[in-house]
This record gives structure tokens, C-alpha cells and sequence, in this order.
């Protein structure tokens, strides 16, 4: 039985000067290891969107199924842990709830919700990129990335752009996390 995945994806312009054969043994090692690298780091990015969207249906199941927890336990398994109800689809009734002011009456921060409705949404789709496109290591640099949108846009896996992602991640689920406290202990 096999306990890890242990393919992955090289890059290289097999034109390219000496870059027409196979990669060496010592070549697929230090491959392999930026593979596994950067493979952690997609495994990072997915983990922290979940942790968000934790806050996020809490934060809908509030104002939705209000306080009872059987209401609030029934709403979550027939609607937001149902497939049609996807990570997009809770955003745009996040952002439509904020339509209905009296839910959010009087929860700090409130002024900067376009932008941290703008930053859940762009870390929707950063999630979508990690999640559904292929990892792959440029052979001649070692440089991790991932083709998206059917190979038109790419997003270079590096440290700097691992960090802005879950730094941007940690100020959503800080912004929820305290939208979520102040709902509920100001619940009437």
C-alpha cells in the first residue's frame, strides 16, 4: 500500500542548451525536494482558507439560523455542508447579509467591509489556484509554480508570496473571528 503520492511535475525546454535529456539522480533529488516543499506550502494555504470558512459559516449560521444550535446544526448540514454550497457561494451571502443592517448593528469594523469582503474573495480565489492546479518545479531554476486559468496566469510558490497569502488569511480570519465574538455575545 502506498502511503504518499511521490510524483511530480518538472519543467524544462527539453530545446533548451543541455536541457534534452532526462533529469540526473542528484537533479530529481533537488527537484523532488522543492517539490515537496512547495507541496507543503499549497497544503499551508488550503488549511488556513478552511480555517476561515470555519468563521465564515459560523458567522452566516448567526444570522440565518440565529442562536439555537439545532437550528444553527440543521442549517449547516442542509445548506452550507451541502455541494452546491461552495466557499464562492457563502461569500456572496456573506456579502448579501451585510445588506440587512440590523444583523450587523453596531459590530466594529463595519466601515472597512468592502475590503475584507474584497480580501475573502481574493483569498477564494488564491485558495481555487492552490487547490485545482498543477504544481510543477522549473528544472534550470528550481522555481515552484502553478499554471492556472488554463495555463494563461501563473502563481510563483516562493516564501515572500506564501507569507502575503497567509498574512492576508490571518487579517480575514481575524476580521470574522471578531465580527463572529461580537454577534454573539451582543446576541439578544
Amino acid at each position: 500500500m502506498t502511503e504518499r503520492w511521490d510524483g511530480f511535475h518538472v519543467h524544462w525546454d527539453p530545446f533548451g542548451p543541455g536541457m534534452g535529456d532526462e533529469p540526473t539522480p542528484e537533479e530529481n533529488l533537488r527537484l523532488h525536494a522543492r517539490y515537496e516543499w512547495a507541496k507543503s506550502r499549497r497544503a499551508e494555504i488550503i488549511e488556513a482558507t478552511i480555517f476561515v470558512e470555519s468563521f465564515l459559516d459560523s458567522i452566516i449560521e448567526l444570522c440565518v439560523a440565529g442562536a439555537s444550535v439545532d437550528s444553527r446544526g440543521r442549517f449547516r448540514r442542509f445548506v452550507l455542508s451541502a455541494e452546491f454550497c461552495t466557499l464562492f457561494q457563502k461569500w456572496k451571502i456573506l456579502r448579501s447579509l451585510f445588506d440587512e443592517e440590523d444583523l450587523f448593528k453596531g459590530v466594529p469594523g463595519l466601515e472597512h467591509r468592502k475590503e475584507n469582503l474584497r480580501a475573502l474573495h481574493d483569498l477564494i480565489e488564491i485558495r481555487n489556484v492552490f487547490a485545482h492546479s498543477e504544481l510543477s518545479i522549473e528544472r534550470e531554476t528550481g522555481r515552484a509554480f502553478l499554471n492556472y486559468f488554463a495555463n494563461t496566469k501563473t502563481f510563483i510558490v516562493s516564501e515572500e508570496s506564501i507569507a502575503e497569502v497567509l498574512s492576508d488569511a490571518q487579517r480575514v480570519h481575524q476580521w470574522l473571528q471578531e465580527m463572529y465574538f461580537y454577534m454573539v455575545r451582543n446576541d439578544e
